[in-house]
């Protein structure tokens, strides 16, 4: 990993400052982070134990769909041949980010995964951080050794910004916000790291007016996973969906919502059949 010197973060700790150089992260007052697989791990110590026994079971989990990757193809994402119902829709990601970014800066990609954003934003001049909880070279953050560009990859708890002391031109919410654990107060400290001219722009905001088979699906799910590795199938108290009072929260923090291009149509049969998702997506600037 090249030099992060100009990335500002704080301890989780003790919110004073923390220096990288070169795989070493440490704050001001002492604090040591490692560092797995080129990533920062900006963690409490308690919060760390918690997250490294879900990750061990989730990796394992996860297994049969990480036998199958090919990170070589990963350059290319989301223009791949695989798994297309997803990469189709993250083609749509990328071109919403294409429309509303407004200049070239810093930029925050919150809930990045394999970072294949990340890459894309720093191939538009952007300097980016990525944050997620994901840290598995082949299915999280770790991936970034497969692209040729280079970010900060920062682990931390998602329900917890307060180590990201930057601001940013462009956020990008990457499909992610139905894991927040509560969504009012995170969009509006997400609003108050943007610069003057900057953008929140929120993917993925898919809303069924009836959840009750989803929820039932992630009950079902849940589960079967607690039963088989023994550890909670949640790290936070997230409801893993968005609901019609997720939505006025939203709106009433002046996001603005709006149908996925290419997807309006199959989005209104939500009105008619309730097991029919809502394809949303939410942008916000400041003045």
């Amino acid at each position: 990993m090249k030099s992060t010197s100009k990335y500002r973060l704080n301890c989780p700790i003790c919110k004073a400052g923390v220096n990288l150089d070169q795989g070493n992260a440490q704050c001001v007052s002492g604090h040591h982070f490692t560092m797995k697989h080129g990533v920062v791990q900006l963690l409490t110590p308690e919060f760390k134990e918690k997250l490294e026994a879900f990750l061990n079971a989730f990796e394992h989990y996860r297994k049969p769909y990480m036998d199958k990757v090919n990170p070589y193809k990963f350059m290319d994402l989301p223009f791949v041949d695989f798994d297309q119902g997803l990469w189709n829709l993250r083609q749509l990601d990328l071109k919403l980010v294409n429309k509303y970014k407004r200049k070239c800066g810093e930029a925050l990609d919150l809930g990045a995964w394999t970072g294949w954003l990340s890459n894309r934003l720093v191939n538009m001049g952007f300097n980016v951080t990525a944050v997620d909880y994901f840290i598995h070279p082949l299915d999280g953050l770790g991936a970034h050794h497969y692209f040729k560009n280079s970010w900060l990859s920062v682990q931390i708890d998602m329900n917890d910004l307060s180590s990201l002391t930057q601001n940013f031109d462009l956020i990008v919410v990457n499909r992610s916000i139905q894991y927040f654990a509560h969504l009012e107060e995170t969009i509006k400290q997400l609003k108050t790291m943007l610069n003057p001219g900057g953008v929140l722009l929120i993917t993925g905001v898919t809303y069924l007016k009836n959840p009750g088979a989803l929820i039932n699906k992630l009950n079902d799910i849940g589960f079967n996973f607690e039963q088989k590795y023994t550890t909670p199938f949640k790290i936070a108290d997230f409801k893993g969906y968005l609901d019609a009072n997720d939505l006025e929260v939203l709106k009433k923090l002046n996001v603005k919502l709006s149908y996925y291009p290419g997807l309006k149509y199959k989005s209104q049969l939500g009105h008619f059949l309730s097991n029919k998702p809502f394809y949303y997506y939410g942008y916000y600037e400041k003045e």
